[in-house]
């Protein structure tokens, strides 16, 4: 669980495998809790650390726009990958469907 909380889909997925293998409550809590202030203090530290080093700290002063719109591209990009795989599947599945054919 500290672990998962580092790992992007390992935080998403770790919960429900937790619940599913019936892992006690109590050692999830302590395990989670711990994980999750070890991931906000890593970060934090991080971001002060780095707002030492003039480079990167002027880079991010002068291109904030830039960086939110890339974390924004970053984020959605999968998202939309996976409801793209969803409907192609769906057409596959589909009742008549020729494996790429047109009907006249």
């Amino acid at each position: 669980m500290v672990i998962a909380r580092f790992v992007p889909v390992a935080r998403t997925v770790a919960p429900i495998a937790a619940g599913v293998s019936q892992m006690p409550r109590r050692p999830y809590a302590i395990y989670n809790a711990l994980g999750a202030v070890l991931w906000t203090f890593s970060l934090t530290f991080a971001g002060y650390a780095l707002g030492w080093v003039p480079l990167i700290r002027d880079f991010v002063l002068r291109d904030i726009d830039l960086i939110i719109v890339g974390a924004v591209g970053i984020a959605v990009v999968p998202t939309a990958f996976h409801i793209w795989q969803v409907k192609r599947r769906a057409k596959r599945n589909a009742p008549g469907y020729r494996g790429g054919e047109r009907s006249v």
